[in-house]
């Protein structure tokens, strides 16, 4: 095979070309999973469902029949680090009166209490979910996961993610505000 010099030249175009066939791979697979007709699109309305639970703090029976409605519920665990980064806005909501509902997501008891104890608790109720069933039921499958629940129970926004106050003030906000206002 003969060698041409100016192949060289050429060798950083085709890795250009295999990144961006790539990313183009990488994109469409993330598009068809998360569609929009998708069960994971995680903008889609969804009831919220049964379940009997222990509350991690009393540990009393919950369940869905005693969520105050409208309600946020935030998907946790002491072991993510992207929930500590998020603890701020839910004690800054806490304090403004939104209902927060905590699932202690596959988690050790001991460690989430210590946690909260360290950073404090924004939650009205806080469920535990050791075994991560009930994070299944809601269709979590990540931590932290922040949920508005309509007060027709359905589950009207999902982040999954850290909630940021931008976050907050521009998916949940006005949802919330439209939930306080035909009470």
């Amino acid at each position: 095979m003969h060698y041409n010099k100016n192949m060289k030249y050429y060798r950083p175009i085709y890795g250009l070309l295999l990144v961006a066939a790539l990313a183009a791979g990488l994109y469409l697979s993330i598009t068809v999973f998360y569609g929009s007709n998708n069960r994971f699109n995680s903008e889609k309305v969804a009831a919220l469902p049964s379940f009997s639970a222990t509350d991690l703090l009393t540990r009393v029976s919950i369940s869905d029949q005693d969520i105050r409605l409208p309600a946020v519920v935030n998907v946790w665990a002491s072991w993510c680090g992207s929930c500590l980064f998020e603890h701020p806005v839910l004690l800054g909501l806490h304090q403004e009166g939104v209902t927060i509902y905590g699932i202690n997501h596959k988690d050790n008891t001991a460690d989430a209490i210590e946690w909260l104890d360290e950073h404090g608790d924004p939650f009205a109720r806080i469920i535990e979910d050791i075994s991560g069933s009930l994070g299944n039921t809601f269709g979590v499958y990540g931590v932290p996961e922040t949920l508005l629940i309509d007060k027709n129970r359905q589950i009207i926004v999902r982040h999954r993610g850290t909630l940021s106050t931008k976050t907050w003030q521009k998916k949940f906000l006005p949802l919330w505000q439209e939930q306080l206002n035909e009470t």
